[in-house]
């Protein structure tokens, strides 16, 4: 099992947005080498495709305001042997009123992370233990436009 626990963001910035309805935060767990999604397949050299696994869960939104506070435990069932090749993208939105979601910001902790994210990831895959960690969130990009 994946435990994932979201807390708090204090301080969005949501100035730059015409109107906030809430945000809330998209968590994509996606398991295997492949980025991309689909079934398997083979490409025109003949060798199989293999595609990663994607499981999506999301956070209440919170309404109204640019200090959410979650205390929500998303839980993901991810055998440990799969783990070395498993990324976490974490966006946040801003829930819109005709139904387009506003992306806010974003981070992603795995496999294919860099700098305190990856850290984070080896040690929890090392260390067979949950910890706690804040990661920044970073402009949105295509992880939130998925």
């Amino acid at each position: 099992m994946c435990y994932l626990n979201c807390f708090f963001l204090p301080n969005l910035k949501l100035e730059a947005l015409a109107f906030v309805v809430g945000p809330f935060v998209r968590v994509t767990v996606i398991m295997g080498s492949s980025g991309g999604g689909g079934s398997s397949s083979s490409s025109g050299g003949g060798k199989p495709v293999t595609t990663a696994r994607r499981k999506r869960k999301k956070t209440t939104t919170k309404r109204q305001t640019s200090n959410p506070v979650w205390n929500e435990a998303l839980v993901f069932g991810v055998e440990r042997c799969l783990l070395a090749d498993t990324r976490v993208e974490l966006a946040v939105f801003s829930d819109g009123l005709l139904g387009t979601d506003e992306p806010l910001g974003e981070t992603v902790i795995g496999c294919r992370s860099t700098g305190d994210e990856l850290t984070h990831w080896l040690d929890v895959v090392a260390l067979k233990t949950a910890m706690t960690r804040w990661h920044h969130l970073q402009p949105p990009t295509s992880v939130a436009a998925q």
